[in-house]
């Protein structure tokens, strides 16, 4: 069954609008903003019900940055939370990681246009397009596809408890909410203190790459995109990344032991 949603688009101001909390992508804002200045806007944003971004969360923050009080937008009748409003956000993210470049095109696309400039690619993008055409054995360095890596579980399947651990983030955002309660602190400093309370949560990396390959490709994506475990299209990971785990905790255990 296909859903359909209103496809009407409308102009909002950017004050009605909010970033999504739970975005996991991080975009390049500043290219993108060199192309809504040299380009305009030529895609709406995909907002939920309440204004939230679903689709185009650094093109808002781009035009934010170029002083931009409005964007062209699409509202569907969705909750931000709701698995719905999730999938279609991982979806836009995931769907262009997917893509792969002719590059012998691209380079001609590029050399047809004149400049990179509002194309999100550099001179140095460029040159090496020009390198690879000399080269075909240089590789596939715009391919923007990542293989699937090509993991085997090896040992039962670690539980997600063990994975991180957040008890110094835990005592610093309850002492934030006390300092809070108090009058010590004000909201949006709060608010900046709790988010940098979460640096505190420590990571085992080598648990997680262990965790990996028996988790859903949804989950294993995600894991990707929040560099929980680095995939290469060589599966480096599987060799240089768990020797690097095991270096590190010999490290650490080296320093508490003295």
């Amino acid at each position: 069954m296909t859903t359909t949603h209103d496809l009407t688009v409308t102009t909002r101001p950017l004050s009605e609008l909010r970033q999504h909390p739970e975005n996991p992508r991080n975009g390049d804002t500043d290219a993108i903003a060199e192309s809504l200045r040299i380009n305009g806007q030529y895609a709406p944003l995909v907002l939920a019900r309440d204004g939230t971004i679903l689709v185009g969360n650094h093109r808002y923050q781009a035009a934010l940055s170029l002083g931009w009080d409005t964007m062209e937008t699409i509202t569907l009748d969705l909750d931000p939370l709701s698995p719905e409003a999730i999938r279609i956000m991982l979806a836009d993210n995931r769907t262009s990681d997917l893509a792969q470049y002719d590059e012998a095109l691209l380079l001609s696309l590029l050399e047809d246009v004149g400049e990179t400039l509002g194309t999100g690619y550099t001179e140095n993008d460029l040159d090496d397009l020009r390198k690879l055409a000399d080269d075909p054995g240089l590789g596939d360095s715009y391919t923007q596809a990542v293989n699937v890596p090509q993991y085997e579980p090896v040992g039962p399947c670690p539980a997600v408890r063990d994975l991180y651990d957040t008890t110094r983030t835990t005592e610093l955002v309850e002492s934030i909410a006390v300092a809070v309660t108090a009058g010590d602190v004000p909201e949006d400093v709060a608010r900046f203190l709790t988010a940098a309370a979460h640096r505190h949560t420590r990571f085992d990396y080598r648990l997680a790459a262990e965790f990996y390959p028996h988790a859903t490709p949804e989950v294993q994506a995600l894991m990707e995109a929040s560099a929980m475990v680095i995939v290469d299209t060589d599966n480096a990971i599987r060799d240089g990344y768990l020797r690097l785990s095991e270096f590190l905790d010999t490290a650490e255990d080296e320093a508490r032991n003295g």
